[in-house]
């Protein structure tokens, strides 16, 4: 299939910046852009980006993982099994924070699985510029 052209207007400083990222990425500018439009097409989503998505779930994974810390640090110093309010065993508490980070983790593997396409897609057009300059 031919490929064809598509212009659009860009400021001299985009242009400039852009072109800066993709190169430092080792990929030409259209190419860059071609990613860009896969991840947004992927994943439904072309306002937040996948790797602010990311960091947001590793911010919650890491609340979860100092809470578990914090809880764990607790439970080795009592001698005794504690009930909580509401008859919470540590065991419960524990369970409980243990299905919070089953669930991030899931969610993280969706995202990745969302990107991941995009990501080989990218790959494959890099492999293929390189072959191409042989």
């Amino acid at each position: 299939m031919k490929r064809q052209n598509y212009n659009f207007k860009l400021s001299p400083d985009e242009k400039l910046r852009f072109l800066a990222f993709s190169q430092s990425k080792g990929l030409a500018l259209g190419t860059w852009l071609r990613a860009l439009m896969y991840e947004a097409e992927s994943t439904g989503n072309a306002g937040k980006s996948v790797a602010t998505e990311l960091e947001s779930i590793r911010l919650e994974l890491s609340k979860t993982g100092n809470n578990l810390n914090q809880l764990a640090k607790y439970f080795n110093q009592i001698k005794e099994p504690v009930a909580f309010h509401s008859h919470a065993t540590q065991e419960d508490l524990l369970n409980e924070q243990l299905d919070n980070l089953e669930k991030l983790i899931n969610k993280t593997d969706k995202k990745i699985a969302l990107v991941k396409p995009s990501v080989q897609r990218t790959e494959r057009k890099k492999d293929d510029n390189t072959n191409e300059s042989d």
